[in-house]
This record gives structure tokens, sequence and C-alpha cells, in this order.
């Protein structure tokens, strides 16, 4: 706040006054001054005020719109000047009407029904497209559809079923994908383990959900002697799809459970 009085001086019969001038350099990252105005009686008349900003970190329209936050806080502080700073309103009225309705109108329809289905139907649709593609070569959807029905069969015939955790201790491959199709088409729910976790983790994670089935790397999924076609598992929106864990930024890692429901509203 430059608060000066002595804007202007008069000596010899010449008479100045201070006129801002721009440097074409910035000083700062983004800087904000203010000159207090006086009428010709010598009462206050504002504010003015200028922005300096580096163009190399914010474009003019940026700094336009926080000029025009600031000018809404200070007209509502002078109005109310008791207003807390955590009650001002941050939102300019042209962007609340974006915000709220035009960016806000995503009403569609969503996707509904157990995962397993979901896939079935697209298999349905696209059988002969690529359905995955990784190192060890591609998948259509009716392949991955054909070999996750198998593996399916042989875990309801292994007790798998709605809202039994099946841990994958497998890295990124199609293995992977199958497995986790096949588990959900059983009724049951996976839960992703990177092996490369350290051991611990993988421990922690294995003991707190207490799968009923862990499938590690190397194990044998031949299934190749039961039936292509879905098992017949009744597995409703409302059962678990699959068990997420999260970071653990409290200290331990906690697992979430996430609906059929859920994933097809993701998706």
């Amino acid at each position: 706040l430059e608060n000066d009085p002595g804007l202007e001086f008069e000596t010899a019969g010449v008479r100045g006054e201070l006129m801002p001038l721009g440097t074409g350099a910035s000083k700062f990252d983004l800087a904000v001054s203010f000159g207090e105005r006086w009428d010709e009686g010598g009462g206050p008349a504002g504010l003015g005020g200028f922005v300096d900003y580096s163009t190399d970190l914010f474009d003019r329209t940026t700094v336009e719109d926080l000029v025009a936050r600031l000018a809404r806080w200070i007209g509502t502080l002078a109005e109310a000047p008791d207003t807390p700073v955590s009650r001002l309103d941050a939102v300019l009225p042209d962007e609340r009407v974006r915000v709220l309705r035009e960016w806000n109108a995503t009403s569609r329809e969503v996707l509904s029904g157990p995962l397993g289905a979901l896939f079935a139907a697209q298999a349905q649709r696209t059988p002969d497209a690529v359905a995955v593609v990784s190192d060890e070569g591609e998948l259509t959807f009716a392949e991955l559809e054909a070999r996750a029905n198998r593996l399916a069969h042989r875990l309801v015939a292994q007790g798998v079923g709605p809202e039994r955790v099946v841990a994958l201790v497998l890295p990124r491959s199609v293995e992977l994908v199958v497995a986790q199709l096949a588990v959900v088409k059983a009724g049951g729910a996976f839960l992703p383990v990177d092996p490369a976790y350290p051991r611990e983790r993988v421990d922690y994670m294995l003991t707190d959900a207490a799968p009923h089935l862990v499938i590690r790397e190397g194990d044998d999924l031949d299934a190749s002697a039961y039936p292509s076609t879905p098992p017949q598992v009744e597995v409703l929106p409302g059962h678990a799809a699959y068990v997420i864990y999260t970071s653990g930024s409290t200290g331990r890692p906690k697992g979430v459970v996430v609906s059929h429901a859920g994933v097809g509203n993701l998706a």
C-alpha cells in the first residue's frame, strides 16, 4: 500500500507529479500494489492499484481473473467490514452459473448390472475386437470372455461366490485381466496385490482382507476342462466387485470395497 501523501510537489514555479511507468519487467512472481486517492477537498476517494506479474508464470486473463475476485472481496469488506475472510465468496456470478448449471449438466444413462454381465454383453457386440494387448500377445473379446468363464467355473468349484474375496498377487498381464473377470463372474470380489510391493505390505493386505483364495504368479490357472459359458451365479449390483487398498497415509492401508453398481457408474 503506497500511502505517502506527497505525490505532488511544486518548486521554483515548476509543478510535478508522480506518474506510473511500467518497466517491462517484474521483480516478483505476482505483486499487487495500491495507492490512496484523494478528492479536491482532501477527503478519501478510494484506492487505485496495479498488478505486476511474471509472464512466464501467468497469462493476462488469469491475472485479470484474480483482480476481479480481489475487487469483489474488497467491495464485500467495504460494505460489511466484520465479514470473516472464510465467508468471502471466491466465485464470480457468471462462474457460479457455469459451474452449477453448465458444467453440471451431466445427466446421462448409467450402466447397470454386474461387471461380468456387462462384459459378456460387450463380447457379444464386438467378439472379434481386440480386448487385451500385452507383450504376451492379444486377446479378442470373445477369447477373453471364454477364458474368464472357464476359470470362473473352476473358482465356483473352489467355493468362490458373492462377498468372498480372491486375492490376485499377479503382475500386470493377460492372466491378471482373465483372473479379475473370472472372479466377478464367479460372484466374488477380487483384491489386486502388486507382487512388487514390500513383503510386509503384502502380508498385511492378505491378513486384513482374509481372502477365500490367493492366486499367485506361477499358479496353475488351467481351466480348459470347464465350459466357456458363464456360470449360473446370481450377482447383484450391491455385491462387492473388488477390494482396493489405499496408500495408507494414516500409517496402515485401508481396504475399500467397490460394488458392481459403483463400477458401472464409473465406467
